[in-house]
């Protein structure tokens, strides 16, 4: 006879995750975001620093000069 009530049966624990499963999930939301926000960061950076360039010609002949001297 088991001790259980009707309404009282335990949950299957193969439906949970394990704490190993949440950390790799964790580990991979963390990374994925890591790795967006790289490329974001480098690209604004690479605007503010080349788009000055681009766009002013004195700025770009003071570095070109400077650069080739």
């Amino acid at each position: 006879m088991s001790m259980n009530c009707l309404g009282e049966e335990t949950p299957n624990q193969s439906d949970k995750p394990t704490r190993n499963e949440d950390n790799e999930e964790d580990e991979d939301e963390f990374n994925k975001w890591f790795h967006i926000g790289a490329r974001v960061g480098f690209v604004v950076c690479f605007c503010k620093i080349c788009g000055p360039l681009q766009l002013k010609s004195s700025c770009r002949d003071r570095c070109l000069f400077f650069v080739i001297e």
